[in-house]
């Protein structure tokens, strides 16, 4: 029967670790104004400081693209600008009928992308969140207006006191 007996396994995602060094694609200079949004962090709406605990598994859910010209950018980047700066490439698009009803841009279907990042590596700290959108040759930036809280989860001190200690 339909319904019934066992919920099917969903694998979990693969949370990519951050890059500490800026991505040779992302243009040393970068125009203001990209549109973009970052909406929910671990499945809850984005707050303007959200705190994370478990660095290692850090999902993201927003949308980017040009409102003008209804288009969606060739390669999507998130910047965290804190202690240190780390970047992360969007790999997983999705379907953002809220976008395209909102602007009114067909184009801007696909504008929506979700990022299983891993920010372990990252000390803690507070990190602005950042859209930088690549086209060709140029690249665009917008503030989030949020930001993340990261801190060290009790095992991660240990983790450090311990290899410190050797």
């Amino acid at each position: 029967m339909a319904g019934r007996g066992k919920t099917p396994m969903v694998p979990e995602p693969n949370f990519t670790e951050v890059l500490t060094e800026r991505p040779a694609i992302i243009p040393a200079r970068l125009a203001w104004g990209a549109d973009g949004s970052l909406d929910e962090v671990n499945n809850k709406p984005a707050q303007k400081l959200v705190t994370v605990i478990d660095k290692a598994k850090v999902k993201l859910l927003g949308w980017s693209g040009n409102i003008e010209n209804g288009t969606v950018p060739q390669n999507v980047y998130l910047e965290f600008k804190g202690p240190i700066s780390a970047y992360f490439k969007i790999t997983t698009r999705l379907k953002r009928s809220d976008v395209v009803a909102y602007f009114k841009k067909p184009g801007l279907k696909d504008s929506g992308w979700v990022a299983y990042a891993n920010l372990a590596t990252l000390p803690a700290g507070i990190y602005k969140v950042k859209i930088i959108q690549i086209e060709g040759k140029t690249g665009s930036l917008s503030d989030t207006r949020r930001s993340l809280k990261l801190i060290d989860s009790v095992l991660d001190r240990k983790n450090k006191s311990s290899t410190t200690k050797s």
